[in-house]
């Protein structure tokens, strides 16, 4: 995953670049129109990098012990950038990532989507991405040859986005420099911390849905996702603000600790994470409860309509179950317009697709060398899942009239049938044997004696 900079500024308000795909088969680009970014003279491009879903942990691999947990497509972050500037007097250059580009390590210490992020300010480089800075020490990066039989496109889909800011209900001393901020929703996403201290002091921030009984913070649920993100002060005189880039959590509650003074309001934010689908419907019923239900149903969209339709936000998990997508698509159209974000996942489900025709339980799957799920290997297909390759498109074009999506796919769609067909042969045939071995007398065509 990457952040862009051109001059000092980040470039678009998207979150988690280029989104989760099967790296190996498809890779997606953003396109920014920067004209007003650039200027007359020097220029600096630069970006920062995170291992994200390509390169980090995914799903519950630590959890059922794979002998693999993180790295399914590649042990390193990558960046594939260019910029196309076109002159007044109509001459064009393209300035692209090639062995020239630059690498340095600065205030991002740990990045990962599941476990969270470190970040010491002491560390961060003044000025690196704008004109003027001296480079000097600056390794050059290592660059890696495309791979031919991966395609390159434009992102289709709706890109993940700041939703909503939310400001603290409830801040409670619970121990030692110990604090627990209640937002009074739950909801997906990351924080905008603004805190002052000395050099050197430690700001940990835990997420949780719930509290026990005697007001501490729950994560057992998160099994095996850490969760936990820690801001280093740098020690200005005056407050510091910091943002997570590249992970995010499902929680309602936050434990602060290492503040040396009660926070505000103002100290913590919660900023709320999701695709970008476009509101389309609403309901309200003369009811509270049955409103406070469909409140929790559209909050709940929110928090996994994330890149890709994820089973939750919070735990070691967080996978594009197919089950769960096929299911909820027909309520999920009726709150937000999901034609595009279907259109991204589809494509993840159909490149998922095994090599007999069936579908996969979750898309991106990540595959081993001998084609079974590198994060657990009994991961495959099952009945009232892999449905979800025809049930989702189905219900795109009995909502928007997509017949693209179907023609698209429809040669997949055939493989998958043509697979349930082999199977109920093969069953048939295999109830066939037992039946004649076990009652010789049978007539297999009649079932009779």
């Amino acid at each position: 995953m990457n952040e862009f900079y051109i001059n000092g500024q980040r470039i678009g308000t998207d979150y988690f670049l280029p989104g989760w795909t099967d790296y190996n088969k498809r890779l997606y680009y953003q396109v920014y129109d920067i004209s007003k970014n650039i200027k007359a003279g020097d220029n600096v491009f630069g970006a920062v990098l995170s291992p994200g879903w390509y390169a980090g942990y995914l799903g519950y691999a630590l959890l059922v012990g794979s002998p693999q947990v993180r790295g399914f497509y590649g042990n390193t972050p990558l960046l594939k950038a260019s910029i196309w500037v076109e002159y007044n007097n109509g001459e064009k250059e393209v300035i692209a990532t090639d062995a020239s580009w630059k690498a340095s390590e600065g205030a991002l210490r740990e990045t990962d989507i599941l476990n969270g992020e470190t970040y010491d300010a002491r560390r961060e480089i003044k000025g690196w991405n704008k004109s003027g800075f001296n480079m000097n020490g600056w390794q050059p990066v290592q660059t890696y040859a495309d791979k031919a039989e991966r395609e390159m496109q434009v992102y289709p889909g709706n890109p993940v986005k700041v939703f909503d800011t939310l400001t603290g209900k409830k801040i409670t001393l619970i121990g030692k420099d110990k604090y627990i901020v209640d937002f009074g929703q739950n909801f997906s996403g990351i924080v905008r911390l603004n805190v002052k201290g000395k050099a050197g002091d430690s700001i940990v921030i835990r997420y949780g849905e719930m509290l026990h009984p005697d007001g501490r913070l729950m994560i057992e649920n998160l099994r095996r996702a850490r969760a936990t993100d820690t801001y280093i002060v740098r020690g200005d005189t005056q407050n510091e603000t910091w943002i997570p880039q590249f992970t995010y959590h499902g929680f309602q509650f936050v434990e602060i600790t290492g503040l040396k003074y009660q926070p505000t309001v103002e100290t913590i934010k919660g900023l709320v994470l999701s695709s970008a689908t476009p509101d389309a419907g609403t309901m309200e019923t003369d009811n509270a409860m049955v409103n406070q239900l469909y409140k929790n149903i559209v909050w709940t969209q929110r928090a996994n309509y994330f890149d890709i339709p994820t089973d939750c936000p919070q735990r070691d998990e967080r996978l594009g179950w197919t089950g769960d997508a096929q299911v909820y698509t027909r309520s999920a159209i009726y709150n937000n317009d999901i034609s595009a974000f279907f259109v991204k996942w589809l494509q993840d489900l159909n490149d998922a697709q095994f090599p007999n025709g069936a579908y996969p339980i979750y898309a991106p799957m990540p595959l081993t060398a001998e084609g079974v799920s590198a994060i657990r290997s009994t991961d495959s297909y099952s009945p009232g899942w892999m449905e979800a390759g025809i049930i989702c498109a189905y219900e795109m074009y009995q909502a928007y009239g997509d017949t693209g999506i179907i023609k698209k796919h429809w040669p997949d769609m055939k493989r998958f049938m043509s697979f349930l067909e082999k199977r109920r042969k093969a069953i048939t045939y295999l109830k066939r044997g037992l039946l004649k071995k076990f009652h010789p007398k049978v007539d297999l065509e009649t079932g009779y004696r």
